[in-house]
C-alpha cells in the first residue's frame, strides 16, 4: 500500500449509509428456530465476527478495541424507519456485534484496509450519494449481474470506506443475474462496480478467509507511528484493484 493511499484513508473521516436486503428476499425474515441453524445469516455472521475478533486479539488488538460495541436493535429500527426500508438478518447481525469503529487511541481500519462506517455514518453516506442535484454518472465497467444506470445509485448502500473515491456496498436493486444483498466495490474515480459475494453473510466468510490465510497484514509505517494499520497483499487488494490478481479483470 502507498503512502498517499495510507495517509488519505487516515486523514479522512467519511459517512456512509446503512439499507439492505437479505440474500433471499427482504420479506423473508429468519424464524426464532432458525438462529440455531449454522448455515443462516445470523449464526453466519456470528461466527465469522468470532473469528475475526480472536485474530484481531492476536494479531491487532489495538484495532479490535477501535471496534464499536454493537448498536441498540432501537437504534437499527430507528435507522430502518429513516430510511424507508427494511434490512436483511445478516445486516442487523453485522451491527448488532460491532456498530462500526472509532479512532480512539488507534486510527485502525478493517476490511480490505477499509473502515467499517457505524450506522450514523452509514445513514450520512447515503444522504450524501442522493443529494438534490447529484447527476447520473454511467457505470463504466461492472461485473454481470449490477446495474449501469448511474454511480449514484440510491439502492447501493455503503458500510466500509476507504476515506477516497472506494467504497463497499451493498446492492438492494442489482441488474439481471444479480442478487438482492450482493456485496459491491464502487470505484467513484474510474466509474467502476466490482460484485464481491452474493450476500454480506459471504462477504464476511471470504473476510476471514483472507485473514486466517495470511493475506493481510500491519503496515509498518502506521506501526512506526504508533497505530495498527491493516494492510493487504496486492492479490486481493480491492482498493488497487487495477494491480490485483483477483480484480484486474476489469481494468482498462
Amino acid at each position: 500500500m502507498d503512502d498517499a493511499k495510507l495517509s488519505r484513508r487516515k486523514a479522512i473521516l467519511v459517512g456512509g449509509a446503512l439499507l439492505a436486503a437479505g440474500c433471499s428476499g427482504t420479506e423473508d425474515k429468519l424464524a426464532p428456530a432458525d438462529n440455531d441453524n449454522p448455515d443462516s445469516p445470523k449464526a453466519s455472521v456470528r461466527s465469522s465476527w468470532r473469528k475475526i475478533e480472536e485474530w484481531l486479539s492476536n494479531k491487532a488488538p489495538k484495532i479490535l478495541r477501535n471496534l464499536n460495541v454493537g448498536a441498540p436493535a432501537a437504534a437499527i429500527d430507528a435507522a430502518e424507519r429513516d430510511l424507508g426500508c427494511q434490512m436483511p438478518e445478516d445486516w442487523r447481525e453485522l451491527y448488532l456485534t460491532h456498530d462500526g469503529m472509532n479512532d480512539t487511541g488507534n486510527r485502525g481500519n478493517l476490511f480490505y484496509g477499509m473502515t467499517f462506517l457505524s450506522l450514523s455514518r452509514a445513514v450520512r453516506e447515503r444522504a450524501n450519494n442522493n443529494a438534490a442535484g447529484v447527476q447520473p454518472i454511467p457505470v463504466r465497467a461492472s461485473d454481470p449481474g449490477v446495474r449501469k444506470e448511474s454511480m449514484h445509485n440510491r439502492s447501493w448502500i455503503a458500510f466500509a470506506h476507504d476515506g477516497g473515491d472506494t467504497l463497499l456496498r451493498v446492492d438492494l436493486d442489482p441488474g439481471s443475474g444479480g442478487t438482492a444483498g450482493q456485496v459491491i466495490f464502487t470505484d467513484h474515480a474510474d466509474d467502476t462496480v466490482i460484485l464481491l459475494a452474493s450476500c454480506l453473510s459471504d462477504f464476511l466468510r471470504d473476510f476471514v478467509c483472507d485473514l486466517e490465510g495470511g493475506r493481510y497484514y500491519l503496515n509498518r509505517e502506521a506501526l512506526g507511528e504508533g497505530h495498527e494499520f491493516l494492510a493487504c497483499d496486492q492479490e486481493i487488494d480491492i482498493v488497487n484493484w487495477h494491480r490485483s490478481p483477483r480484480w484486474q479483470h476489469l481494468a482498462r
